[in-house]
């Protein structure tokens, strides 16, 4: 049996419907078959996901805990079982465009100093989603917590940045693809935060090499952000 060479993770609750349409997507990745690995990890939705996802991808495989284990838990699940060289953490309310599991692959080869790259989030209108930012300092969650963020820009940068290369100080859990040797260096999600576990998981890759934001490689995000956000919690807090 082959042996994957990537490993996609998907963390999913009460997103029955959203889930399948990011399986389809991934259907169309083009490559050798087998050398992906998707493994779905389900936070006890009881929305009949399992039988919805085994029924249209028998090849999937599918984890269904008994409990709610959080959106950091149920992720380094999937990276303790993960095969691949590479993995991919993928919100299970994405679809993935064209071959962009592949661009992410072909760049982590082509530059070895890179330790974790993203691809670019969009809007299913076209539009771009914010997926990078600068430093999370104290300072500036406050200026987001309290909307001051268009008077004082500390976390954003200009939006001419999404339309190349660059190197930001973080980037959005929703789709995040690295060699599963950088969880050895730097460990899995820390499931202690309630929040910003991607962002902790950034810094932490920085601190190995190059993370990279790569927008040849694309990602739709068919939910709103505000429904990601109350989803999210609703995860994490259901774990606790």
């Amino acid at each position: 049996m082959l042996k994957p060479r990537i490993s996609i993770i998907i963390v999913s609750y009460k997103v029955r419907d959203l889930l399948l349409a990011c399986l389809r997507s991934l259907e169309k990745t083009s490559g050798e078959k087998g050398d992906l690995e998707i493994i779905v990890v389900d936070n006890n939705s009881g929305d009949g996901t399992r039988e919805s996802v085994l029924n249209e991808f028998p090849n999937v495989q599918f984890v269904e805990n008994k409990v709610n284990a959080g959106f950091s838990g149920a992720n380094n699940q999937g990276m303790v079982l993960a095969k691949g060289d590479y993995i991919f953490l993928l919100n299970p309310d994405t679809e993935v465009v064209g071959d962009a599991v592949r661009e992410l692959e072909q760049y982590l080869n082509r530059h070895p100093e890179c330790v974790l790259v993203a691809p670019q989030l969009l809007n299913t209108n076209g539009s771009l989603q914010i997926s990078a930012w600068k430093d999370h300092r104290l300072s500036s969650l406050l200026i987001e917590t309290f909307f001051l963020h268009k008077m004082f820009n500390t976390l954003q940068y200009p939006s001419s940045f999404f339309n190349k290369t660059f190197e930001p100080s973080t980037l959005s859990g929703a789709a995040l693809f690295f060699r599963k040797s950088l969880t050895e260096a730097i460990g899995l999600l820390d499931e202690q935060l309630f929040w910003m576990e991607d962002i902790d998981f950034c810094l932490r890759a920085k601190a190995k090499g190059r993370v990279v934001y790569l927008p040849d490689a694309k990602v739709i995000v068919v939910k709103a952000r505000k429904k990601i956000i109350r989803l999210l919690f609703q995860t994490n807090s259901s774990a606790n």
